[in-house]
């Protein structure tokens, strides 16, 4: 794999290799005050695999692009800052801009300039704690799984970025994000694999065991939090990262025999059992001679 540098030079790799290792390939420097990458002109985070021949650059805060990245991030570290400091506010949008960023929230108050001190304060300890960032990489996951599986994504709607792999992966990678209801996928899924989506309740109506991909679980808990204790919620395997999602696939683990007290628990006991409740009904009513 020829990777060509801004500089013309080229450096080469025998495996796919990520945006991140080239990057510190080139400079740890570089790498420390790099936002994203370019990889043959398109903007791709740093987390990005190279799996083929491109021309490669690293952006930083100087470049145009970088600086959206860096500012696009931002927005979500001053987020998480505002609900740790006032867990009662509620977020809305905070995409970057050209001047920098913001954020809109529904709150009961009005934020003073203590008050900014303070999220600015929040902001550089979350920027110390120096959180893990797991993404769903389809290569790494097909890497450690049997050739059986293929993989059909449906993303939200207002995601920009979508999945990708490696040639030898992409005749098992579907992109179904703007094709068929997600309701309508259960149907031909052995496994539903999510993060804190409501379609686990209609996936327990037809029995799909679940994955829950909640690697930002101890951040979301405590920054955001749920109605209810989301580890005895949900009816399925938590995982954290992507070796124990496969591993959990690979050895059959979802903890399938949570669904069927989640779907009694929700939809009592005739959901599910359509042929059954007809012939109950129908039964009912011969027997009354209606």
């Amino acid at each position: 794999m020829i990777i060509k540098l801004k500089d013309g030079s080229i450096k080469e790799y025998d495996s796919p290799t990520t945006a991140a290792e080239i990057t510190k390939d080139i400079s740890m420097g570089l790498y420390r005050n790099a936002c994203c990458v370019l990889v043959d002109g398109k903007v791709k985070d740093l987390r990005t695999v190279i799996d083929s021949d491109c021309s490669f650059e690293v952006l930083t805060f100087d470049d145009e692009d970088g600086k959206k990245a860096f500012n696009h991030t931002a927005s979500h570290v001053m987020a998480q800052a505002v609900k740790r400091l006032y867990p009662n506010a509620k977020l809305t949008i905070g995409p970057s801009i050209e001047n920098g960023f913001y954020y809109d929230f529904d709150i009961d108050t009005h934020f003073t300039q203590d008050d900014l001190d303070k999220i600015e304060k929040e902001m550089k300890a979350i920027i110390k704690e120096n959180y893990p960032i797991e993404k769903f990489e389809v290569d790494k996951i097909f890497d450690k799984i049997s050739d059986d599986w293929v993989i059909a994504v449906k993303m939200h709607p207002y995601l920009s970025e979508r999945p990708t792999c490696s040639a030898k992966y992409k005749d098992r990678l579907i992109d179904l994000t703007s094709k068929y209801d997600v309701n309508d996928l259960l149907f031909v899924s052995d496994l539903l694999i999510t993060d804190y989506s409501s379609v686990i309740f209609e996936a327990s109506i037809v029995n799909v065991p679940m994955l829950f991909f909640a690697f930002d679980l101890n951040e979301y808990s405590r920054d955001r939090d749920f109605y209810c204790n989301f580890a005895s919620f949900v009816p399925g395997k938590i995982v954290l990262n992507t070796d124990e999602m496969t591993d959990s696939i690979n050895n059959e683990d979802y903890n399938q025999e949570l669904v069927k007290p989640f779907r009694q628990r929700y939809f009592g006991t005739k959901t599910g059992e359509a042929t059954k409740n007809v012939v109950e009904f129908t039964k009912e009513l011969l027997d009354n001679n209606v």
